[in-house]
């Protein structure tokens, strides 16, 4: 049984207010893209958006070389309402992967919150995700990920994590298996956070980054810089982007059964892990549905 009808099932016995956080907005592609559509349109080598498929999106991203290097593909569903550095909020992606690197070269992709620009280091927070295999094993890399308009005197924020091996070993059956990917901004304490879990809400491996003087995002930016950086945020979607790194060309594709935005900072961290009580009513609602299969 997939989230979307536990959800719903949980929803009729209790409401969803006391169980889960509620997302401002939920795109769950039953039958369409639900609201996800071209952001920026700069790599001809491969179509971002794909079709849907069994309630499933599918979403091609590419570290993209040559001619088309750090002109990237963007898209995502709008928020509403654009986002500044000063605001607070957070997305959830359900999906599996379908496509991965193969090599011990690593690749990258950009996921998170992004603003209508062409650069790919602009308008952009949330998670620069690297790829790569060794021995059979597909590893992850959360590296945490900053930038607006380009005060920075390292260009672009960005932390290599988690720690100590720097990337997730997800073993050797990652393709196909149900993932959870929460990213949020606080822009109270200026954090950038991701946390990668299993489709049951078990933490695999997370990542956090300050935008702060001497952090291990932004160790030589003065307070000066910092502070019209976060000042010049704006992002009006939650999605995916190519993300030129190794220039390689490399595709990750992603199935994605949902995607939510959250209005807090840890209001998709919270909905990716049930609580207590949500896990018993969760566990009513299949057997409601397995007794009205009979």
């Amino acid at each position: 049984m997939n989230h979307k009808v536990l959800l719903s099932c949980a929803a009729v016995l209790v409401g969803t207010s006391s169980v889960l956080a509620a997302p401002v907005w939920q795109s769950t592609f039953d039958s369409n893209a639900d609201g996800v559509v071209d952001i920026y349109t700069g790599n001809a080598e491969k179509v971002m958006i794909g079709s849907v498929s069994s309630g499933k999106l599918e979403i091609t991203t590419q570290d993209n070389g040559g001619a088309e290097a750090y002109s990237p593909d963007r898209a995502g569903r709008s928020l509403g309402t654009a986002q500044v550095g000063t605001d607070s909020f957070s997305g959830l992606y359900r999906f599996s992967w379908s496509t991965l690197n193969t090599t011990a070269s690593e690749i990258t992709e950009a996921v998170g919150f992004i603003g209508n620009h062409s650069a790919q280091s602009r308008q952009f927070v949330g998670g620069r995700l690297r790829h790569y295999q060794i021995g059979g094993d597909y590893l992850v890399g959360l590296d945490v990920a900053f930038g607006s308009t380009g005060h920075l005197v390292e260009n672009f924020a960005v932390a290599a994590g988690p720690l100590p091996n720097y990337a997730i070993n997800l073993g050797p059956n990652a393709l196909s298996t149900d993932y959870q990917l929460a990213v949020g901004w606080d822009g109270v304490t200026r954090t950038v956070s991701l946390a990668l879990y299993d489709d049951q809400g078990t933490l695999l491996g997370q990542h956090t980054g300050t935008i702060t003087v001497g952090s291990a995002m932004t160790p030589s930016s003065s307070q000066v810089d910092l502070d019209a950086e976060v000042a010049d945020l704006s992002v009006g979607y939650l999605g995916w982007g190519d993300y030129t790194s190794y220039g390689n060309d490399v595709t990750t594709v992603w199935n994605v059964d949902s995607l939510a935005y959250f209005d807090s900072a840890n209001g998709a961290f919270e909905a990716a892990v049930p609580e207590p009580g949500a896990i018993s009513l969760l566990g009513l609602a299949a057997l409601a549905l397995r007794r009205r299969r009979k």
